[in-house]
């Protein structure tokens, strides 16, 4: 049937397998975006907000795990 042209070639996808280290703290911000707009609409002139900087930081006390969000004071609402 693939040879007839009736149905394409099942290809089997590549198994990919991914290691991550251990590691016992990042080094802050363990994310960071940059100069970040955002509307809703996706459209320049309906900006909620623009140029803001904000980096995510892991937490950690006493074996619970935490996220905080740290902003810069340099945003602007639009």
């Amino acid at each position: 049937m693939e040879a007839a042209g009736l149905v394409e070639k099942v290809e089997v996808p590549k198994q990919l397998r991914f290691h991550f280290e251990d590691i016992r703290k990042l080094p802050p911000p363990i994310i960071a975006f940059n100069d970040v707009a955002f509307s809703y609409s996706g459209k320049k002139e309906d900006y909620l907000y623009q140029k803001l900087s904000f980096g995510i930081e892991w937490v950690s006390s006493s074996g619970s795990q935490h996220v905080l969000i740290r902003a810069n004071a340099a945003w602007t609402p639009a």
